[in-house]
């Protein structure tokens, strides 16, 4: 078990969840609100259980200030119902992830209870934190960090289509399957919110992890504005490729209000000025200077600088290849996939941009010019229906100023 786990389960214990039983290999990390094991899925029949070979990642509710444990058991201190306030958000948390089917997302298995706590099963991803990544590297090449950026942006995009925030992102909040492929993870401060941009729990916001939290998180309420509060995770986006371009943390959000963002620092680094500017906006200390949502940022980013690492043996990133054959030109790219998740959203203006987009840089074209073709008529629909939707609301205004004056003739007569 690695050093600093406080009371986590030992090598061997047997959990069982609803589909399958689980082998806890070992702990892999904790938090203030749990600890994250490494664990073997076990195939259970009638006449016996077989391992699978499968390895699975098992977080476990845990809170070490509060809980104790009798051998697997969670024993609890109360502390003024804090164990179960928290233990509803845990499953929150599980349930909202399990609902975020994407291909950068962690996907659970599945949800249960035992000893006295609650668990929640999810893939495994074994290549490490993008966080540690960036200490090997030292810092990442310019290419290399807009090509992750797009991946991680597709993320947040897709949560923010589902109304939901995950406000603690950060490169250690950023797993690795491969140099290629990004996931995020860690959910425990995400946020779901209704249509109208409405908290749907009265758990106040998490502050986040200084360098990568804008001013505002700390105090925000649900109050504050109307409509998806996207910014604060375009701010951390911001900070985590800050992170990817230097080695180094983001300056926190005060120190960039006062003092303004270090962009001799990127300029040291020979970072493109686009891409500085990229950076620079996507932190802004004022959220109205800031992207306002995830397909503003993507338009943004210069996608002929983007490339793919060539590593070399011990795992150092040699050099990059020329960028522009080196983007994945299939309907699975990430570009691919943002545009069609606009669409399912009926975004359909920022899809049709993004579209224009790719074919001004010679990228994904037949798609582009086929999905263009797509979205002409569904603007037009669009436009249609609300240019009839604001005729309706005028003549209702008009109705209601008409009676309403009418009433106050009468009422002076």
């Amino acid at each position: 078990m690695p050093q600093n786990i406080i009371n986590g389960l030992s090598k061997g214990t047997i959990l069982h969840g609803q589909s399958y039983n689980y082998e806890i290999i070992n702990a892999l990390g904790q938090g203030s609100f749990g600890i994250t094991y490494l664990a073997i899925v076990k195939m259970q029949g009638n006449l016996g259980t077989i391992d699978s070979n499968i390895h699975v990642a098992i977080k476990e509710f845990f809170m070490h200030k509060i809980n104790g444990r009798e051998q697997s058991l969670v024993t609890c201190g109360s502390e003024h119902g804090l164990f179960d306030k928290y233990k509803k958000k845990f499953i929150t948390e599980a349930q909202n992830l399990s609902r975020l089917k994407h291909d950068h997302i962690i996907k659970v298995i599945e949800i249960f209870e035992e000893n006295n706590t609650n668990y929640y099963s999810m893939e495994f991803v074994n290549g490490g934190s993008l966080d540690e990544y960036i200490v090997q590297q030292g810092h990442l090449p310019e290419g290399v960090a807009l090509g992750y950026a797009v991946q991680i942006a597709s993320a947040l995009s897709f949560m923010h289509s589902q109304n939901m925030l995950h406000l603690d992102l950060k490169p250690s909040n950023v797993m690795m399957q491969d140099v290629n492929h990004l996931t995020l993870i860690d959910f425990g401060l995400s946020k779901q919110f209704n249509e109208k941009g409405e908290p749907l729990s009265s758990v106040k916001i998490g502050g986040g992890t200084e360098g990568y939290a804008p001013i505002e998180q700390a105090n925000y309420d649900g109050n504050v504005q109307k409509g998806l509060p996207v910014t604060m995770d375009i701010y951390a986006l911001g900070g985590t490729l800050y992170k990817m371009l230097t080695g180094e943390r983001p300056p926190e959000a005060s120190s960039i209000l006062n003092e303004g963002f270090p962009v001799y620092r990127l300029q040291e680094l020979n970072v493109s000025e686009n891409t500085i500017s990229l950076v620079a906006k996507a932190m802004a200390p004022k959220k109205i200077n800031r992207f306002q949502n995830i397909d503003a940022f993507l338009s943004a980013i210069d996608y002929k600088k983007i490339e793919k690492p060539i590593v070399e043996e011990g795992g150092r990133v040699k050099k990059t290849r020329s960028g522009n054959g080196n983007r994945r030109d299939s309907d699975e790219s990430d570009i691919i996939n943002i545009i069609n998740q606009l669409i399912q959203n009926e975004q359909y203006k920022e899809a049709y941009n993004l579209c224009l987009d790719c074919i001004k840089r010679n990228e994904n074209v037949a798609f582009a010019n086929k999905k263009c073709e797509e979205l002409i008529p569904l603007l037009k629909k669009k436009a249609n229906k609300d240019s009839r939707k604001q005729t309706i609301i005028i003549t209702i205004v008009t109705i209601v100023v008409t009676f309403l004056s009418i009433l106050l003739g009468l009422f002076n007569n």
